[in-house]
């Protein structure tokens, strides 16, 4: 006997830096449905085919406060900051819908961080290193935890697409300036193909 096997969820198109939809605050997702869970799986698939660890949904069009990610653990360097990020790598991937954060911690690292809707363009971001989240979870229930690590700053990148802001706003101006050409060549290409 076989059984029908459950076709791959498709990825979803990508939005890139001179798309206004990136600049939106985000609305709350009211109610999580079968719609909700199908759009989740084809961000996750989109992410994947990305080879991100990241992705909200405003990068694949939608203006909802939720985002997915799967960031790595290494045993060697990593120290979580609780068992509930301990929990949390061992879920991966983890989609977070209605996301808050708070008890940013003093403490701040410098990072290089990239973005998938501003394709090679690289700079320095200074980051609480932990913080609280909370985030309703695919089966409504509210989840919590205390984050430190790549996690971290992954879930901080992604909250700031949920507000409308991108990485670039937070890098010194001087790497700005070094960048700024590319920047402007890709707004040019976003404005081109939105026209079409």
């Amino acid at each position: 006997m076989f059984f029908k096997q459950k076709p791959s969820p498709q990825p979803l198109d990508m939005c890139f830096l001179g798309d206004p939809v990136l600049k939106v605050e985000c609305s709350k997702v009211d109610e999580i449905t079968a719609e909700t869970r199908e759009f989740a799986e084809r961000m996750i698939a989109t992410m994947y085919e990305e080879n991100g660890i990241g992705l909200a949904a405003p990068q694949v069009g939608f203006k909802l406060r939720m985002f997915v990610i799967d960031v790595p653990f290494d045993e060697e360097y990593d120290v979580p900051a609780s068992a509930q990020e301990m929990n949390m790598y061992k879920q991966m991937p983890i989609v977070m819908i209605n996301p808050e954060l708070s008890e940013f911690s003093e403490e701040c690292s410098i990072m290089a961080e990239g973005c998938l809707s501003i394709p090679g363009v690289t700079g320095e971001v200074t980051r609480p290193d932990k913080l609280k989240v909370t985030y309703t979870d695919l089966n409504n229930c509210r989840q919590e935890a205390f984050c430190g690590n790549l996690l971290a700053r992954c879930i901080q990148h992604e909250m700031d697409h949920l507000n409308g802001e991108l990485f670039i706003e937070k890098i010194p101006e001087d790497q700005y300036k070094d960048i700024e050409s590319n920047l402007k060549s890709l707004i040019k290409k976003t404005k081109k193909s939105l026209k079409k």
